[in-house]
């Protein structure tokens, strides 16, 4: 058994999980998508995420009907 002190180094790197707070600051996303999105996934404040859970949750957010904007 190997131990338990050394790196396998064939793992990948967990990705990193960040608060929808600094997510939205960092992307930019205005107040009233985000507000939506957090609405839409259950998320609350200080709610952890990867970036790409970010991304994609604002990308079916902003697909949605009720996410689109009307011209």
């Amino acid at each position: 058994m190997p131990d338990k002190t050394e790196t396998n180094k064939n793992t990948v790197p967990a990705p990193q999980v960040v608060s929808i707070e600094e997510l939205q600051q960092k992307k930019k996303t205005p107040a009233p998508t985000f507000s939506g999105v957090c609405a839409a996934m259950g998320w609350k404040a200080g709610k952890m995420v990867t970036e790409n859970e970010f991304d994609a949750a604002v990308r079916k957010f902003s697909g949605s009907p009720i996410g689109k904007k009307v011209k």
